[in-house]
């Protein structure tokens, strides 16, 4: 499978007049990345990091040169929503790095949920539970 480039995601030309068009070309490219990092598709997700810092950069330089048009601000909009998507990925993947471990958050509901969650993070108090007598003595 080919790892998609700028041509392959549906970018909207820059022009006031698209502004409209803005939020759902956001919503795809948010949709995208998803199933790319759901797939581990690290090559397709690279590359779309590096779409997505190219057009953040179009965005910047368009919002610089419009900024006096109201319609500009929801150009800056996309471009913080997109920066914002790509420094989540990359404190998540710091994260994951330094406690592989603890790579995925387990959901209280999940039936994985571990002990030290439902001791409330006090070690040792697992069968307790949250919010259970706390320990005396000693």
């Amino acid at each position: 499978r080919r790892a998609p480039s700028m041509a392959d995601i549906d970018w909207v030309p820059l022009d006031l007049w698209r502004a409209s068009k803005l939020q759902t070309e956001t919503r795809e490219v948010q949709r995208l990345w998803a199933d790319a990092v759901d797939a581990g598709d690290d090559e397709r997700v690279r590359a779309l990091k590096a779409a997505i810092e190219a057009r953040n950069d179009e965005l910047e330089h368009f919002y610089v040169r419009h900024s006096s048009d109201q319609r500009a601000v929801l150009f800056e909009k996309q471009r913080l929503t997109l920066r914002a998507l790509l420094q989540h990925a990359a404190t998540a993947a710091a994260a994951r790095a330094t406690s592989p471990a603890r790579a995925a958050p387990v959901s209280p509901a999940s039936p994985g949920m571990d002990a030290t969650w439902r001791s409330g993070g006090r070690p040792g108090s697992a069968a307790r539970g949250p919010g259970g007598p706390a320990p005396s003595g000693g």
